[in-house]
């Protein structure tokens, strides 16, 4: 076996042993760390255990389809990190990757349709996380799915009579993690469970899905399509105005193509708009009243 080497490659630095690259450590001050996909020749298939732990500016990490593995605690305490992508190729991540990254919130997960197991990394990684992630899978022809998974808290209940503990979830956030296994994601399974959500959740998460799930319908069925839609128009003016807070006009447009607004929630929005000095936003909702509910002028005839 050749002897384990260090070298630094920019703001890396990286463990060379054999024909494989490690990442050892990142001394980079910006808020994106995009991982090569090789160094001195040799591909990078692997985060070391603590190798981005403790860095305060790291906000998203990228990982390169050459990456197999993410080490225990590799990016701990990191205060400000929200988002990492990586592709089907990573196939291991280890205990407290993620540990104490209190902004942690996205993941980007690629499919190269070369692995058996797609989902593995991914399913360990969701499973992890009790809170709130959003998700993005990506298939090799681009089509793509934004999945919102709630948040869930395990607790453990001491039976003194049989010497045991009882494990309990609250939460619906554990149900939407088990429509991921290894080898395939349940789309239909997590369309499924949007009726039973709405008796659970909050107004913005299920916006932030049924919005997900309709802007990147992969795998999206016409009848969940529908359930989604029918909430959406329900909610349309709570939901309009927190996009208006957000300067999402994006999504108000997307909202207005689906046939979400009425009249009346037009004037409310409009008038949000305005008051939040939204110009390109109010200019868009009151032509869109103009266009979609224009009234007929009334003809007289002598």
């Amino acid at each position: 076996m050749s002897e384990e080497k260090e070298i630094k490659q920019g703001e890396f630095v990286f463990s060379i042993l054999d024909d494989r690259a490690w990442v050892k450590a990142w001394t980079g001050g910006r808020s994106r760390a995009e991982v090569p996909d090789q160094v001195s020749g040799r591909p990078v298939t692997g985060i070391l255990p603590y190798a981005f732990c403790g860095c305060p500016s790291i906000r998203e990490a990228v990982l390169p389809v050459s990456m197999e593995n993410v080490g225990a605690h590799a990016f701990f305490n990191c205060r400000s990190f929200q988002s990492i992508t990586f592709t089907d190729q990573l196939s291991q991540i280890g205990d407290g990757a993620f540990k104490n990254d209190l902004e942690f919130c996205q993941v980007h997960l690629v499919i190269t349709g070369k692995k058996k197991t797609p989902f593995r990394a991914f399913q360990f990684l969701m499973e992890d996380m009790d809170r709130r992630m959003d998700a993005w899978i990506t298939q090799r022809d681009g089509s793509t799915a934004k999945l919102v998974f709630p948040f869930f808290v395990v607790d453990y209940e001491e039976d003194y009579g049989a010497r045991v503990f009882h494990e309990f979830s609250y939460g619906i956030g554990q149900a939407y993690r088990q429509c991921i296994s290894g080898d395939h994601m349940d789309y239909a399974g997590y369309d499924r469970l949007f009726s039973q959500c709405r008796r659970q959740e909050t107004e913005p998460v299920l916006t932030d899905m049924a919005l997900g799930r309709l802007r990147y319908p992969l795998a999206l069925t016409g009848e969940a399509a529908d359930r989604y839609r029918d909430y959406l128009r329900e909610q349309a003016v709570p939901a309009g105005k927190r996009m208006l807070k957000k300067g999402d006009v994006d999504a108000i447009r997307f909202l207005a193509r689906e046939g979400c607004f009425t009249e009346q929630a037009l004037a409310e929005l409009i008038g949000e708009a305005a008051r939040l000095e939204q110009i390109e936003a109010a200019s868009f909702l009151m032509d869109h009243r103009h266009k979609t509910f224009r009234r007929k002028e009334k003809r007289f005839e002598l």
